[in-house]
């Protein structure tokens, strides 16, 4: 099933200049973008309106909450919700980790926007193809 519009994203990421590279590839591929600095911010503006989200994409070495532990929050608050974990090469989570997150995607920082694109298509079950 396609979306009816470009899906929304929540992007949380803490560097600021990954942050504007990141958002800015994903509003050129079409996406509605959202974003938040911080994984305690996050959670409150997921909380507020979970339905408002079609995927999240999350920089993994956070302070505070790291993006595993966003990514089973946000999934305890909307059961099945799709996340990417954006993730530094020093930061690189296990497997196993990732599968006990609920997350099925994980992308290598610096991303091109192709494999930012292919990352979301497949989080997202491949409905971005209308």
């Amino acid at each position: 099933m396609a979306f009816k519009q470009p899906p929304h994203i929540l992007l949380v990421e803490d560097d600021e200049a990954t942050l504007e590279a990141t958002t800015g590839m994903l509003e050129r591929l079409g996406y509605i973008v959202s974003v938040e600095t911080e994984g305690l911010a996050a959670l409150r503006t997921f909380s507020e309106d979970p339905d408002r989200f079609d995927l999240a994409i999350l920089d993994h070495g956070m302070a505070a909450l790291t993006g595993l532990e966003l990514a089973q929050r946000f999934r305890r608050i909307r059961p099945g919700f799709p996340c990417v974990i954006y993730t530094g090469y020093l930061e690189e989570p296990a497997a196993e980790q990732l599968k006990a997150a609920g997350v099925r995607v994980k992308v290598t920082k610096p991303a091109t926007r192709k494999q930012l694109s292919k990352a979301i298509d497949e989080a997202l079950g491949g409905r971005i193809k209308a």
